[in-house]
């Protein structure tokens, strides 16, 4: 009985820390992102974008292609403005890209435009 404990209590440690490096990007949904992110104890990156931003298509970019490891510590929401427009109001966005970050449902820090460096520093600092 007392391995069987062992082993369930070794299986729950493993699975929680799976949730620590995986990176997880949701669309236009801040809610279910918020929600995400409360079950697993990750701050939220909220990013305003859009199509036709030369630096949103930048920062994008460098998501998918490992630019930025650093956003493994957030759970990720991609906002289009253009589809969004009410969140957009809601969060007083008025350049692209900005990013936000939220950590327990409070805005922690805010960043306007995107430049690769800049930006690991800033997503570094907020730890």
């Amino acid at each position: 009985m007392k391995n069987i404990i062992n082993i369930a209590y070794l299986l729950i440690m493993i699975s929680s820390l799976s949730h620590a490096n995986e990176t997880y990007i949701l669309q236009n949904n801040i809610n279910d992102t918020i929600k995400l992110a409360t079950e697993i104890n990750k701050p939220v990156l909220i990013i305003f974008s859009a199509d036709w931003c030369k630096h949103c298509t930048i920062l994008k970019d460098d998501f998918t292609n490992n630019k930025l490891t650093e956003i493994s510590n957030y759970v990720i929401c991609i906002v289009d403005v253009d589809t969004n427009k009410e969140i957009k109001k809601e969060f007083g966005i008025k350049s692209l890209p900005t990013s936000i970050i939220l950590s327990n449902n409070v805005e922690k820090s805010r960043k306007i435009g995107y430049s690769n460096k800049e930006y690991k520093g800033w997503l570094t600092a907020q730890k």
